[in-house]
């Protein structure tokens, strides 16, 4: 009777034993995915960022060369409308001139 007493006891503290090896063994698996996803997740917020950067940077890109383009558009317009008020002042005062020499005369 006491032989089998003993080996229950043994029998439970074996059971504990395994019991306990397979809750550290889980822990250590739980601890080793928690950091290959904070891993993973540290490497997903670099590329989204990267991602963001290289877009941000494309978008200035097409917005400066649209800006240029205006400019460029704006600036040719300018400069017609100095050249018409030119030809225009000549004109002007080629009249003047003709006016003042008909006066005189």
């Amino acid at each position: 009777m006491l032989n089998l007493i003993k080996e229950t006891v043994d029998a439970v503290k074996l059971a504990e034993k395994e019991a306990q090896d397979i809750i550290d063994t889980a822990k250590a698996n739980a601890n080793d995915k928690k950091t290959q996803v904070k891993v993973e997740a540290e490497a997903y917020r670099t590329k989204a960022l990267k991602d963001a950067q290289q877009s941000a940077e494309e978008n200035m890109k097409s917005t400066i060369q649209k800006c240029e383009a205006y400019n460029g558009e704006k600036e040719k317009e300018v400069e017609e409308k100095i050249e018409k008020l030119k030809s225009e002042a000549l004109k002007n005062i080629d009249n003047a001139v003709e006016t003042v020499i008909g006066a005189l005369v």
